[in-house]
């Protein structure tokens, strides 16, 4: 009677208390296999955020290349084909400010893939640099248009840049053309 109370008491559990070697080794098995999946859902998902933000930084610094160059553009008050070094070409861009004797330099920056901004200040025939942005984006090709044979009769001018592809993925550079008009020019481009 008394081995009958007990195993009414604890319901068994003295003879089905163990487990065997094979179920241990069945949920190891499983136990690995989930962490496993859960792993690469984390890599593949890591992976897919870090191309997302890298394309997104790309386009992100090629429309402010636009936008500062569209807004150089429109404040200068022409095309200066040659100042202190620096002259205006397929290449190379030579922006007069509105005060006269300020000048803004669009071209590659020596011995980079990037675009270079500077603000050179000329007085006396010697020229100062007085700010230099190099885009952090890095560029292919880079041309500039001009309306005009002559680029200081041009009344507008377009840049043009091919970022460069990336090796990582094999991609083709993205193409972007940018128009403006100096200040003035009422023509939509």
């Amino acid at each position: 009677m008394n081995e009958k109370l007990r195993e009414r008491l604890t319901g068994g559990l003295f003879e089905a208390a163990g487990t065997t070697l094979l179920e241990m080794m069945g949920y190891s098995f499983i136990l690995a296999i989930l962490a496993v999946l859960c792993l690469q859902v984390f890599q593949n998902s890591s992976r897919l955020a870090a191309v997302g933000g890298g394309a997104v930084d790309r386009i992100e610094n090629l429309a402010m290349l636009e936008d500062d160059f569209r807004k150089s553009v429109h404040e200068s008050s022409g095309v200066q084909s040659n100042v202190a070094g620096f002259e205006s070409n397929e290449n190379q861009l030579v922006l007069r400010m509105a005060d006269g004797e300020r000048y803004t330099v669009f071209g590659m920056a020596e011995g980079t893939k990037r675009l270079c901004k500077r603000t050179i200040r000329v007085k006396d025939g010697a020229w100062d640099l007085e700010r230099a942005i190099a885009y952090p984006i890095d560029l292919s090709a880079v041309s500039f248009l001009y309306s005009q044979a002559t680029p200081e009769l041009s009344r507008s001018v377009i840049l043009r840049v091919t970022a460069a592809g990336r090796a990582r993925d094999n991609r083709v550079g993205r193409n972007v053309t940018v128009a403006a008009a100096f200040r003035g020019v009422a023509a939509a481009l």
